[in-house]
């Protein structure tokens, strides 16, 4: 270390910064594979607010498949999921990030899963997605642009450009 950046340590006060739960969100862009005759989709956003809309993170294949594992954290530890063995095909949806009591988590999640065709072909895939609050002050430094949620694909699972959001708030 320089004494420049030992100064600049030295110098800085001790400031507690609370961190913001969609800090990142949507810096990762959707995980869109087409492989081995198979398309596999997953937006980085959805809004779980039981308007049936974005609700849940899903996942889009144009085959039917099967997860073998998926394992979704939350980036603090402090809600995550183990699942195995679900049969998908089109836009399907996995979970809805909701706590012991009910209520919907928001804010960045990873997730991993284990895809199996059946024609034996088998894919690890990893990836983030967020889980936005529209009514949550912090939401507001979501890069909007960036968000693909479902409803932004077609039956095929390809991404409507036309339906990406444009403006920088929460209202979808």
């Amino acid at each position: 270390m320089t004494s420049c950046e030992e100064n600049i340590f030295e110098d800085t006060p001790n400031i507690f910064n609370p961190s913001n739960k969609y800090e990142s969100c949507c810096d990762s862009i959707p995980l869109r594979l087409d492989t081995l005759g198979m398309r596999i989709f997953v937006p980085n956003a959805i809004s779980p607010n039981a308007d049936e809309l974005n609700d849940h993170f899903s996942i889009y294949t144009n085959i039917p498949m099967r997860i073998l594992t998926l394992h979704v954290q939350e980036r603090n530890q402090v809600l995550q999921i183990r699942r195995s063995r679900i049969n998908i095909e089109g836009h399907t949806p996995l979970w809805q990030p909701r706590n012991s009591s009910g209520k919907p988590v928001h804010g960045l999640f990873t997730y991993e899963m284990e895809v199996h065709n059946f024609k034996g072909d088998t894919l690890m895939l990893a990836g983030q997605f967020c889980a936005l609050d529209c009514s949550d002050d912090k939401v507001s430094d979501v890069n909007f642009p960036t968000c693909v949620f479902t409803s932004n694909t077609d039956v095929e699972g390809i991404v409507d450009s036309s339906s990406l959001f444009d403006q920088d708030d929460c209202s979808y």
